[in-house]
Protein backbone atom coordinates (compact mmCIF):
# COMPACT_ATOMS: atom_id res chain seq x y z
CA UNK A 1 0.00 0.00 0.00
CA UNK A 2 2.83 2.25 1.06
CA UNK A 3 4.55 1.69 -1.98
CA UNK A 4 1.62 2.18 -4.38
CA UNK A 5 1.05 5.56 -2.59
CA UNK A 6 4.40 6.76 -3.21
CA UNK A 7 3.74 5.61 -7.16
CA UNK A 8 0.63 7.58 -7.42
CA UNK A 9 1.89 10.65 -5.68
CA UNK A 10 5.10 10.35 -7.88
CA UNK A 11 3.19 10.16 -11.31
CA UNK A 12 0.89 13.29 -10.03
CA UNK A 13 3.56 15.40 -9.40
CA UNK A 14 5.81 14.62 -12.72
CA UNK A 15 3.89 17.13 -14.90
CA UNK A 16 5.26 19.85 -12.42
CA UNK A 17 8.06 22.90 -13.02
CA UNK A 18 11.49 23.23 -12.09
CA UNK A 19 13.29 25.41 -9.76
CA UNK A 20 16.88 25.51 -8.45
CA UNK A 21 17.33 22.64 -6.30
CA UNK A 22 17.05 23.36 -2.75
CA UNK A 23 15.88 19.92 -1.36
CA UNK A 24 18.16 16.82 -0.75
CA UNK A 25 16.97 14.79 -3.77
CA UNK A 26 16.81 10.97 -3.80
CA UNK A 27 17.11 8.48 -6.81
CA UNK A 28 13.90 6.59 -6.88
CA UNK A 29 13.51 2.85 -9.23
CA UNK A 30 10.37 2.03 -10.09
CA UNK A 31 9.88 -0.96 -12.56
CA UNK A 32 13.60 -0.15 -14.26
CA UNK A 33 12.78 3.55 -14.61
CA UNK A 34 15.04 5.63 -12.55
CA UNK A 35 13.54 9.17 -11.33
CA UNK A 36 15.30 11.60 -9.40
CA UNK A 37 12.74 13.45 -6.91
CA UNK A 38 13.28 16.40 -4.59
CA UNK A 39 12.51 15.24 -0.82
CA UNK A 40 9.80 17.85 0.61
CA UNK A 41 9.91 17.05 3.97
CA UNK A 42 9.36 19.97 5.78
CA UNK A 43 5.68 21.61 5.92
CA UNK A 44 6.85 24.37 4.19
CA UNK A 45 8.58 22.43 1.73
CA UNK A 46 5.60 20.43 0.83
CA UNK A 47 3.14 23.54 0.87
CA UNK A 48 5.61 25.32 -1.84
CA UNK A 49 5.13 21.97 -3.76
CA UNK A 50 6.16 22.61 -7.59
CA UNK A 51 4.21 26.00 -7.56
CA UNK A 52 6.32 28.61 -9.65
CA UNK A 53 7.78 26.06 -11.87
CA UNK A 54 8.09 26.46 -15.72
CA UNK A 55 9.30 22.99 -16.29
CA UNK A 56 10.79 19.86 -14.90
CA UNK A 57 13.11 17.01 -16.17
CA UNK A 58 11.49 14.31 -17.98
CA UNK A 59 12.18 11.90 -14.83
CA UNK A 60 12.37 13.93 -11.80
CA UNK A 61 9.53 14.50 -10.15
CA UNK A 62 9.01 15.48 -5.89
CA UNK A 63 8.07 12.90 -3.44
CA UNK A 64 6.19 14.40 -0.69
CA UNK A 65 6.76 13.07 2.66
CA UNK A 66 4.64 13.29 6.35
CA UNK A 67 6.19 10.57 8.87
CA UNK A 68 2.82 8.40 9.55
CA UNK A 69 0.17 7.15 6.84
CA UNK A 70 -2.72 9.25 6.88
CA UNK A 71 -4.78 10.60 4.04
CA UNK A 72 -3.38 14.30 2.85
CA UNK A 73 -4.95 16.35 0.21
CA UNK A 74 -2.87 17.97 -2.44
CA UNK A 75 -4.03 21.36 -4.82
Amino acid sequence: MKKLFIALTLLLILSGCARPNSLPTKKIVMNGQSVLVEVAQTPEARNQGLSGRSSLCSNCGMLFTFGQLDQYTFW
